[in-house]
């Protein structure tokens, strides 16, 4: 009976371990399959969103959108002034 107890316990520290190990893993991520401007940002930080989309320099609208769902479109508009 000691010996179940102690597998249970076990199995159980391991799961908690999993999951806070995942909880940390994804806590500064963008979710899977999100993308801007046609770019696949899913899974990445914040810093290496921002060089994916630098390199990719595709900036007249920008268009956030998931797998199923587009969730926002902005167009950008550029003026010139001459001063």
């Amino acid at each position: 009976m000691i010996a179940l107890k102690k597998v249970i316990a076990t199995i159980i520290l391991v799961l908690i371990t999993l999951y806070l190990t995942g909880v940390f893993y994804h806590n500064n991520r963008f979710p899977s399959k999100v993308y801007v401007n046609e770019t696949n940002i899913g899974g990445s930080t914040l810093k290496k969103a921002e060089n994916k989309l630098e390199r990719a320099n595709v900036w007249e609208k920008i268009t956030i959108k998931s797998n199923t769902e587009e969730f926002l479109e902005i167009i950008i508009i550029k003026i010139n002034l001459i001063i």
